[in-house]
């Protein structure tokens, strides 16, 4: 396949329904800050496909594990990368995804949670049956498209809306969402009570002085409204050290392994790149994905923040309690962020058409982790178990564990409920933060370090996973209280930030397996090595490959990119249901077409680059690069930090007036009516 569908399958894989969910519900709560994880893509892309891909290419391989398999020449890495990447699936992408569109639906149309999470599953089971990789990256192109220009259409409405496009403007403003004091709270009048005192004594101060010097000392009145006020780092990008949101040391060595997993050694993601025709075209296909991911901080993330300027009372709620009346939700609003723009501000034929949008990433997204799900478990542990399985027991074998997890991850969506704040891609981070690092960390050594062995992979791959499984668990069992709750958890899960403990994972399953390879062995294997990559390319032939490879391949591509044979004299049932298990082509079409297939898997290892389309790809990838790091740059310098607006205050009918029109004189809050 060519670059530009590969491109935008990618973009539409990872732009799924929990993107627009959580990228715009921690927008509205923290600011751009999360739009770095987007920027960070950008970069990680490129080595992808410019140091990771030569070498799967050149490898031959069709599932990442096998990659692993070959490279260390130890089936136990490949079993294991392949439980933890389903394991990923079912808490970061499946269930976050089932949530985040039922979220949608439960907005538009008013449905149970669990009925709609029951349609999702219908529609998109259904698609992944009856289709294979090549019709999901055909999907996806389309998708995209859709995407883009929904995702645009509302963001042109909600900067309209807000009435301009400065970004100055909407620092002001986002400053003053403040979620409204309620007077008739016994918590509200004591707030007051405690502002009029501060007030008092410093009767010029504007509400932000008297706060800044309340989070100077005291910290009386921080406590009681840190759960209203929106961050002070709102825009800046990249926090101090010590921001418990987005610090830049954690983010640039604990996320970026994260990001390396994700994007590089994930298979849902790269089997895409690997269906490219040739190493041209895939790294374009990163190159396009790349720019791509330059999108989402002024289309999900900007229009986010504006949701809750336009709805702070909704958006910003404080309490559990006034979340419950708001969302439903005692943990929090912000993920409503973005339906909440979708049903306000469009009129019905574009609100209609933005919901297909919606559901149009949610299906891209769930269909390409069914298709990837069912490639490794088949692939890499199944096959594994019965060494003589034929292609229909396969596909049938991997179509039943796509349900099995599909009822695993419907019985997790409670738990997304009650965690995080409500800011769902905090929760979908920072589980992958607990598991992914040690991934990272072993295909790094893999491609770039010719001694790493299998004893030191597999050792420093379990040291990882065991820490990593640890801090899982102690986060499910001690879970972050509601904001205003005092927190309980235990001081290494209270201080120790997720992008942190990645860092320590990361730098843990390194020092492990470098260790080990050093005290145990000082041979080089370069053959599945970046440094080795060209060789191979220049030396692979099809007839080198060995017969077992050559057939877990066929049946890869026998699952993946089979066509449809039009049916004759034959019930529909029953043609629906060869369909679905694998069984409506002939021994003879078959054996040619995997013939075909399987020849033009192998030509993507001849490919060579005429020197314009060298120089074209690398002016390209310069450019992102350059380009990435000055958004970095100018996103956590340009912008100072907030200064809040005045306090907004609902008051009762007992509330002493006098001094609440004092303290609004003084611009320190302002008098609201309620909704």
């Amino acid at each position: 396949m060519s670059w530009f569908p590969i491109g935008a399958s990618l973009f539409a894989s990872n732009i799924g329904s929990e993107h627009f969910i959580g990228l715009a519900g921690s927008g509205a709560a923290n600011g751009i800050g999360v739009a770095a994880f987007e920027l960070n893509a950008c970069l990680i892309l490129q080595l992808l496909g410019w140091v990771f891909l030569p070498v799967y290419l050149a490898s031959g391989v069709c599932t990442l594990p096998e990659y692993m398999k070959k490279r260390f020449q130890s089936p136990y890495i490949q079993v294991y990368l392949s439980l933890v990447s389903l394991l990923l699936y079912i808490f970061t992408k499946i269930s976050v995804n089932l949530y985040a569109g039922a979220l949608f639906i439960e907005s538009a149309f008013r449905w149970n949670i669990w009925i709609s999470i029951i349609f999702i599953l219908t529609v998109t089971t259904f698609i992944s049956l009856v289709g294979g990789l090549a019709a999901v990256i055909y999907t996806d192109t389309l998708q995209c498209v859709i995407m883009l220009v929904g995702s645009t259409v509302l963001s042109c409405f909600a900067f309209a809306r807000f009435g301009t496009v400065d970004l100055h403007a909407l620092l002001s403003n986002f400053s003053a969402s403040i979620s409204p004091v309620n007077m008739s709270l016994p918590l509200g009048t004591k707030l007051i009570d405690q502002l009029v005192m501060a007030s008092d004594r410093r009767p010029n101060y504007t509400f932000d002085q008297i706060m800044r010097e309340d989070e100077a000392g005291p910290g009386d009145l921080t406590a009681m409204l840190n759960c209203r006020l929106p961050s002070r780092n709102a825009f800046i990008m990249l926090g101090p050290i010590s921001d418990k949101e987005i610090p830049w040391l954690g983010f640039l060595l604990g996320q970026i392994p994260g990001s390396i997993w994700y994007w590089c050694a994930d298979q849902m993601m790269v089997q895409r790149v690997l269906a490219s025709r040739s190493l041209a075209h895939a790294q374009g296909s990163t190159l396009f994905a790349g720019f791509l991911k330059l999108l989402p901080l002024f289309l999900i993330v900007l229009p986010g923040m504006i949701s809750r300027v336009l709805f702070t009372q909704e958006i910003a709620c404080a309490s559990p309690e006034e979340c419950m009346q708001s969302c439903g939700q005692a943990s929090g609003c912000s993920n409503l962020a973005y339906p909440k723009l979708v049903m306000n501000i469009l009129p019905n034929g574009l609100r209609g058409a933005l919901l297909s949008v919606m559901f149009a990433a949610l299906v891209s997204d769930l269909t390409s982790i069914f298709n990837s799900a069912s490639t490794l478990f088949t692939i890499d542990i199944y096959k594994k178990l019965r060494k003589g399985a034929k292609t229909p027991e396969l596909m049938i074998v991997g179509r039943v564990f796509i349900v099995f997890m599909v009822l695993v991850s419907v019985l997790w969506v409670p738990v997304i409920q009650s965690m995080q704040g409500g800011r769902l891609y905090v929760y979908i981070m920072t589980v992958s933060a607990n598991l992914s690092p040690p991934i990272a960390a072993v295909f790094l050594l893999a491609v770039l370090w010719p001694r790493t062995n299998a004893v030191a992979a597999f050792t420093a791959l379990m040291v990882g996973f065991v820490v990593g499984i640890v801090k899982l668990v102690l986060d499910f069992v001690f879970r972050e209280p509601f904001c205003g709750q005092v927190d309980t958890r235990p001081l290494i899960l209270k201080n120790f930030q997720y992008m942190y403990f990645a860092m320590f994972s990361f730098l843990l399953t390194n020092a492990t397996a470098v260790a080990l390879t050093l005290f145990t062995s000082k041979e080089r294997d370069e053959e599945f090595t970046y440094w080795g990559a060209s060789e191979m390319l220049r030396m692979t032939h099809p007839d080198e490959i060995q017969v077992e490879e050559e057939k877990e391949c066929t049946m890869l591509l026998v699952e993946d990119h089979t066509a449809t044979v039009t049916p004759t004299r034959k019930r529909v049932l029953k043609n629906v249901l060869k369909k679905m298990c694998g069984l409506e082509k002939e021994v003879e079409e078959e054996a040619a077409a995997n013939e075909t297939k399987l020849k033009a898997f192998f030509d993507r290892t001849r490919f060579r680059q005429s020197p314009r389309v060298r120089r074209t790809l690398l002016s390209f990838l310069c450019f992102i690069c350059v380009f990435t790091v000055f958004m970095y740059i100018f996103l956590s310098t340009y912008f100072p930090q907030l200064e809040y607006g005045p306090l907004a205050v609902i008051p009762a009918l007992e509330s002493n007036m006098q001094a609440l029109e004092k303290l609004q004189n003084r611009n320190v809050l302002k008098l609201i009516n309620a909704l």
